[in-house]
């Protein structure tokens, strides 16, 4: 919640360096913060079932529930900021919303998950480049890995050169949250039928 406000506040430094500094740091405290939080959050579904087609339910309902929370952040962001005289405290306040949101959320999840006691299994210690040499070397994930990592990239290019276009090339910007919405729901829409074909191709 801390990061999440931090990385919505923009302190009133002088020096543009001293700016760009305060940016990158509450940028990297956010972003491990996430990464904590998250990879063990994303990898619950192995957990919770060893078959593949429960798996790709779970996510699937996972990212569909998610679409409307990015279309509600979307949406109330500059309601709330809005509301205060001073954009700063209020976008502030927008951090300080959605961070307490972010983090009651992983309480509510992690505290209602508990350990099957029966299935535990014996974990050995491994050392960190044994763990790095058997990551390399299996193929299989190496490239989903790559495949994933191009998919997110090209997503991210595409909705940063959606709003580009839309500001600086039509003159559009008061559109950018329609459009980025139409994009949420398109992705959402072909979730099912993506899960579909996975179930077929197995």
């Amino acid at each position: 919640a801390l990061a999440t406000a931090m990385l919505w506040f923009v302190p009133n430094f002088q020096s543009p360096i001293v700016l760009f500094g305060w940016i990158v740091f509450s940028f990297v405290l956010w972003d491990t913060c996430w990464t904590i939080t998250n990879v063990p959050y994303y990898a619950l579904c192995g957990e919770l079932t060893d078959d593949y087609d429960e798996r790709a339910n779970l996510t699937t309902w996972r990212m569909i529930f998610a679409v409307p929370a990015f279309i509600a952040g979307a949406a109330f962001t500059p309601l709330i900021a809005d509301a205060f005289q001073n954009k700063k405290m209020g976008y502030l306040a927008v951090g300080i919303i959605f961070g307490c949101i972010a983090a009651l959320s992983l309480i509510i999840c992690a505290s209602n998950i508990k350990e099957d006691k029966s299935q535990k299994k014996i974990k050995k210690r491994q050392n960190l480049q044994k763990i790095i040499k058997d990551v390399l070397q299996n193929r299989p994930f190496i490239q989903l890995i790559i495949a994933y990592g191009l998919c997110n990239l090209g997503i991210a290019l595409l909705k940063t050169m959606m709003a580009y276009a839309l500001i600086y090339q039509y003159n559009m910007r008061e559109k950018v949250p329609v459009v980025m919405t139409l994009l949420l729901v398109t992705v959402s829409l072909f979730l099912v039928p993506w899960k579909i074909v996975s179930k077929c191709l197995g």
